[in-house]
């Protein structure tokens, strides 16, 4: 009873490729070594959560209630040309998909089929999951650093170049002199780099750097 209600028959782990489209946009995901990664609409690194989301949501997806339709009428569900498609593929190179159409005027259900005869109503976080904007999917710290291996660092400003490198727990300053850093101050830096987060994407390119005085940063 509980495989026949399920409509996905996959290990959440096992999960290696994820294609989400529909008329208007396309998005296309990739399990690498490290980690999540954005094939479509750009190459990126992606943020684990909301991808961990959706697939949690379709491993543990239960179909409520099951109608048989005629063909001609999954339009009437948001299904068909209208649907928002979710394509699936595991370690094995089994393919999953579902179609998720609109959602049910009671109750906090969707419409999805499989196939065009069969629409099955279920839980309406699967739609939640599936409908995230590109900077919703893309990872959004400023660096992918690990603050805590950080073993040296060159810094560039108005007031000229420094080489940072520690030592145990104590950072030291190799240039343009060598003393004892400030390990508050450095800290400072590397927590700013760990924990700093992307609010926008202005440009995917970066063909125009001279706008935001990147060009001699």
């Amino acid at each position: 009873k509980e495989y026949a209600e399920k409509i996905f028959h996959f290990h959440r782990d096992s999960v290696k490729h994820v294609r989400i489209y529909d008329r208007f946009e396309q998005f296309e995901f990739e399990k690498t070594e490290d980690g999540w990664q954005i094939l479509q609409p750009v190459k990126t690194d992606a943020d684990e959560s909301p991808i961990n989301s959706l697939i949690s949501s379709l491993v543990n997806l239960k179909k409520e209630r099951t109608l048989k339709v005629n063909e001609n009428d999954i339009e009437g569900y948001g299904l068909g040309e209208k649907a928002k498609t979710v394509e699936v593929t595991d370690m094995g190179d089994h393919k999953a998909t579902i179609h998720i159409g609109n959602n049910t005027s009671i109750g906090s259900n969707v419409y999805v089929s499989e196939i065009d005869t069969l629409v099955h109503l279920v839980g309406s976080s699967v739609k939640t999951n599936a409908g995230k904007s590109l900077f919703e999917w893309r990872n959004k710290k400023v660096i992918n650093v690990d603050k805590n291996k950080v073993r040296e660092f060159h810094l560039k400003n108005k007031f000229g170049k420094f080489k940072f490198t520690k030592e145990g727990k104590d950072w030291f300053l190799n240039s343009p002199l060598e003393t004892k850093a400030d390990n508050s101050k450095v800290n400072d830096i590397l927590n700013k780099l760990d924990y700093g987060r992307i609010k926008s994407v202005v440009e995917e390119k970066g063909d125009k750097l001279s706008n935001y005085k990147l060009r001699k940063p």
